[in-house]
C-alpha cells in the first residue's frame, strides 16, 4: 500500500471510526479474556499498540488492568486526534517504518490490530524488526486468517493493501522474524499471532 493514500484514507474515515470504538473495544476484551493468561504481562506492565486509530485495542487492555501502561501509535493524525480527546488515551502520531523512538527491550508487549494485511511484505518486514527490537518478549498480531470472505476482499481491495498476498504467506513469513508463533482464532476470518521475540 502507498503510505500516502494510506494516511489520507484514514484521516478521512477517523470520524466515521469512531462510531465502532464501543464494539471494538468489546471484541478485543472478549479476546482478551479467553487468551490474555498467555500474553505474561507482569503488574503495571508497559504495552505499545502499533497503528492504534482511535484506541480500541489498547483501551481493551486498560480496561482489563488498571495498572498497565499503554500508549499507542499512529501515522493517521486525524486518528491520533480521537484516541487523545475522544477516548483519553495516550497517543503519538509516528511511522513505525522510519523507526521509533522507543530503547530496545522497552515494552512488555507490543501490539498491533490489523495492520499487517495493509502493509506490503517489505514494509511488513520492516514492521517485523522494530517490534522485535522494542518488545521484551511477545508481539501480538491480531488480523485476517488465511480463509478468505468474499466481503472481505471486496474491502481490501478498495483499501489498496496487500491482503491477498498477505493471507497466502501466513503464519510462514512469521517464522523468518520469531522463535515461536502461536496462532488463537478469533472468528472464522481473524486470528491472534503471539510471536515469541528471538533470544537476545
Amino acid at each position: 500500500m502507498n503510505l500516502q493514500y494510506h494516511t489520507w484514507l484514514f484521516n478521512i474515515i477517523a470520524y466515521f471510526y469512531q462510531w465502532f470504538f464501543k464494539s471494538q473495544v468489546k471484541g478485543y476484551s472478549k479476546n482478551i479474556d479467553k487468551y490474555g493468561k498467555h500474553l505474561n504481562i507482569p503488574k503495571g506492565g508497559k504495552i505499545l499498540d502499533i497503528g492504534c486509530g482511535t484506541g480500541a485495542f489498547g483501551k481493551a487492555f486498560k480496561l482489563k488492568d488498571e495498572s498497565y501502561e499503554v500508549q499507542g501509535i499512529d501515522i493517521a493524525e486525524k486518528m491520533v486526534k480521537r484516541a487523545k480527546m475522544k477516548n483519553k488515551l495516550v497517543c503519538e502520531h509516528g511511522d513505525i517504518l522510519k523507526g521509533l523512538r522507543f530503547p530496545d527491550n522497552n515494552f512488555d508487549l507490543v501490539i498491533a490490530g490489523m495492520v499487517l494485511h495493509g502493509l506490503d511484505q517489505n514494509k511488513r518486514n520492516v514492521l517485523y524488526k522494530e517490534t522485535s527490537r522494542i518488545a521484551k518478549e511477545y508481539v501480538l498480531f491480531q488480523d485476517y486468517s488465511p480463509r478468505r470472505k468474499w466481503h472481505i476482499s471486496i474491502i481490501e481491495w478498495i483499501e489498496r493493501g496487500d491482503y491477498f498476498n498477505f493471507v497466502r504467506s501466513i503464519p510462514a513469513e512469521f517464522e523468518n522474524f520469531f522463535d515461536d508463533v502461536q496462532i488463537f482464532e478469533i472468528n472464522s476470518h481473524t486470528a491472534w499471532y503471539l510471536c515469541k521475540i528471538p533470544s537476545k
